[in-house]
């Protein structure tokens, strides 16, 4: 029966018994996180998606060590005018001979798989899979959008999965001359990109597609906030100063120690307003690498949403451990 291990965290992962080498190692970045703009109008950008690392087969010594390190997700922008932070690296380091004295990223893809973070509101790119290591790779979703005032924020972009890269965030109707009068835009999901509506009015808009290609709803009357995201989907963005939803945590593996694991949607956006009321927060990424969303503009903006954390995932098909019985001749 083929075994599923999520590790999460920093540290040194024990090599299983039964470690074989038909395996798979997949290496998620952490989320970037969402910004916060200058009270008075602006709103706030998203946070891009981690990228995912992937490689396969590699010989493992069973009950041998390797070392890991998950990326932290990134901070969410709390003060007026400032950038969310990039989310951290992600990678698996099984190279011993050469590293042992410290949790180090691997080098070259024979010594392990290495992702990157999403990057912060600052430009709202997903991590880039050409700076990472391993034999298949795939950038995360970027938080696609205009800078305006009196609009709800830009949703964060998806983690990357094992068969695409990440899809993007978005912010509300994007057509001049009424680009910032729509709600908070909704965070990109692993299986489809938030899209701003297509006619003027003033709802958040619906999170990127989940695994069953439904939607988490924007906010449609003043004051709702975005639906969270299910199944890898982004969240809905908010309305009238609400906030957004928070991205969908990822699903795809059932893990062999109980509950799942995968690739997180981006947070959604949080509303704007373009009245003295404060606008709503951007939300969290989901689990695992999804990025956060941005606050929305008024005279009091909304603050960012955090970065979601990145993760190791090895599956692997364990070898017949065989058991020692004692045999005795009489």
């Amino acid at each position: 029966m083929t075994k599923y291990v999520l590790l999460t965290g920093t540290g040194t992962w024990s090599i299983p018994a039964d470690m074989s080498s038909v395996n798979t190692v997949i290496c998620i970045g952490a989320g970037g996180a969402g910004g916060r703009a200058t009270n008075g109008g602006n709103n706030g950008r998203g946070g891009g998606g981690g990228a995912v690392s992937i490689s396969n087969n590699f010989v493992f010594p069973p009950s041998g060590s390797a070392f890991y390190s998950c990326g932290a997700g990134g901070t969410g922008a709390t003060a007026a005018n400032t950038a969310g932070t990039a989310g951290g690296d992600t990678w698996l380091n099984w190279n011993t001979s050469t590293n042992t004295s410290s949790n180090t990223a691997p080098t070259s893809i024979t010594t392990g798989v290495l992702s990157k973070g999403g990057l912060g509101s600052a430009t709202g790119v997903g991590g880039a899979s050409g700076t990472g290591w391993g034999s298949t790779k795939y950038s995360g979703g970027s938080s696609v959008g205009v800078i305006g005032n009196d609009g709800g924020g830009i949703g964060g972009g998806s983690a990357a999965g094992d068969l695409s890269a990440g899809y993007n965030g978005c912010g509300p109707f994007e057509w001049s001359p009424f680009r910032f009068t729509g709600g908070g835009g909704g965070g990109g999901g692993v299986y489809g990109a938030a899209t701003p509506v297509s006619t003027l009015t003033n709802v958040g808009v619906n999170g990127g597609l989940n695994a069953s290609s439904g939607n988490a709803a924007g906010g449609a009357t003043t004051g709702t906030p975005g639906a969270a995201g299910t199944l890898s989907g982004g969240g809905g963005g908010g309305f009238g100063g609400s906030a957004g939803g928070a991205g969908g945590p990822g699903a795809q593996y059932a893990l062999t120690a109980g509950g799942t694991a995968g690739f997180g949607g981006g947070g959604g956006a949080g509303g704007g307003t373009e009245a003295t009321a404060a606008s709503g927060a951007g939300a969290a990424g989901g689990l695992y690498g999804g990025g956060g969303g941005g606050g929305g503009g008024s005279s009091t903006t909304g603050n960012g949403g955090n970065g979601a954390a990145g993760a190791v995932i090895i599956i692997y098909e364990p070898l017949a451990v065989g058991i020692s019985v004692p045999f005795y001749v009489y």
